[in-house]
C-alpha cells in the first residue's frame, strides 16, 4: 500500500502543472518559484524525488528488477501500458476512449478499469478539500459503475461459452484449450451429474492470478488490513478466506487447504473444479446449489494450483 500511494503522489506532477496531493490546489511550474513542489495553499511538499523508489526502473523500461513493488498500475510491459487519468469524470471518459485502451482484451480493459478504481478510491478517501472531494465522488461513482458493467460483461462472456451445446449423447465436462481459444469439453454422458456449476472455474491458461499473486487481480489492496472490507462477500468467515490469500503472498509452494460440495457419490478433486477455502463456504454451496444432497470433500494443494478472476474472495479455480 505504501508503494502503491507513492505512485499515486507521483502522477500528480504533470508536464505543466503540480497538482497537491493533499488538498487538490494546483499550480503552473514556470509559477512555482524557488521552492516548486511546494503548495501555497497548504504547504505539502509534493517532490516527486522525495518518494521515489530505488528498486523501480525508469518509466518505459519494461524491466522488473528484485525488490520493486511494481505492479499493474506501471508499464512492466510497455506495450500493453495505457496510461490512465482519473482527476475528474472526464478525464476517465478521455482515457476509456482511447484506441489504446479500447484495442486491449476484455480481460486486459477489466483490469485497467478496477486499477482507476482502486486509485480514485485511495485518492477519495485522502483528499480534505471538499470541492475536491465532491470533484472525486462524481469521478468514483462513474468508474464504479463501469466496473459493474465490466463485471456483467464477463459474466455474460462466460455464459456465451457455455451455453455452446455439445453433440448428442454427449455432455460438458469442463473446458478445453483449442487453437487458443477455450471451449466445453464434450465427453460421453455417464451416470455422474454434471455438477461443475454456472460458470468455468478460471485458469492460467486463461491467464487468471494464482493465490500467491494477487496484485493483478485485486491491487495492493488485497494485502491490506481494509482487504476483507473492500472485497470480501459480507459473510461473518470473510477474514478467514482473506487470511489464507495473505498467509500465500510470494509463496507459491504454500500448502492450502481446500474444499468442495459435490454428489454423494463423488469422491475427488479434479483439475478445472470450482473449490473454496472455507468449509462455512462449501457448506452453503452445497445447501443452495445440490438441494443438500451432498458431501464436502477437502484436498491440500499448492498456492501456486488456485486461480482467481477477482470476482469472490471464497472461490478458485483449481489448476493443478
Amino acid at each position: 500500500m505504501k508503494n502503491y500511494i507513492k505512485k499515486l503522489i507521483l502522477e500528480q506532477v504533470t508536464k505543466t502543472k503540480v497538482i497537491c496531493d493533499n488538498c487538490g490546489w494546483s499550480w503552473n511550474i514556470k509559477d512555482g518559484g524557488k521552492d516548486l513542489y511546494k503548495c501555497h495553499k497548504c504547504g505539502h511538499d509534493n517532490n516527486p524525488k522525495k518518494n521515489l523508489n530505488e528498486s523501480d526502473p525508469k518509466v518505459g523500461t519494461g524491466k522488473k528488477p528484485k525488490d520493486s513493488d511494481r505492479r499493474l498500475y506501471t508499464d512492466e510491459n510497455p506495450k500493453d501500458t495505457v496510461s490512465v487519468k482519473f482527476k475528474t469524470k472526464q478525464d476517465i471518459i478521455d482515457t476509456l476512449n482511447k484506441a489504446s485502451f479500447k484495442s486491449k482484451s476484455h480481460q486486459r480493459q477489466s483490469q485497467i478499469i478496477n486499477l482507476i478504481h482502486q486509485r480514485l478510491r485511495v485518492a477519495l478517501e485522502r483528499a480534505k478539500d471538499p470541492d475536491v472531494k465532491r470533484r472525486l465522488k462524481i469521478a468514483f461513482d462513474y468508474i464504479e459503475s463501469k466496473k459493474e458493467q465490466s463485471k456483467k460483461k464477463t459474466q455474460q462472456m462466460k455464459e456465451d461459452v457455455l451455453n455452446e451445446k455439445c453433440w448428442k449423447g454427449y455432455t460438458k465436462k469442463g473446458m478445453k484449450t483449442m487453437f487458443g481459444k477455450r471451449y466445453p469439453n464434450c465427453v460421453k454422458k455417464i451416470k455422474e451429474e454434471d455438477y461443475k456449476g454456472e460458470h468455468t472455474a478460471p485458469s492460467k491458461d486463461q491467464g487468471y492470478s494464482s493465490m500467491d499473486n494477487l496484485y493483478n487481480a485485486y491491487g495492493d489492496d488485497i494485502y491490506t488490513s481494509n482487504a476483507a472490507r473492500y472485497y470480501g462477500d459480507g459473510y461473518p468467515f470473510d477474514n478467514i478466506a482473506i487470511a489464507i490469500m495473505q498467509s500465500a503472498r510470494n509463496k507459491p509452494n504454500k500448502l492450502i487447504k481446500i474444499y468442495r460440495a459435490v454428489p454423494k457419490d463423488v469422491n475427488t478433486i479434479n483439475d478445472g473444479d470450482w473449490v473454496t477455502t472455507t468449509l462455512q463456504y462449501a457448506k452453503g454451496h452445497g445447501q443452495s446449489v445440490l438441494n443438500n444432497k451432498f458431501k464436502i470433500i477437502s484436498k491440500t494443494v499448492p498456492a501456486y494450483t488456485l486461480y482467481t478472476d477477482g470476482n469472490s474472495i471464497h472461490e478458485f479455480g483449481y489448476n493443478p
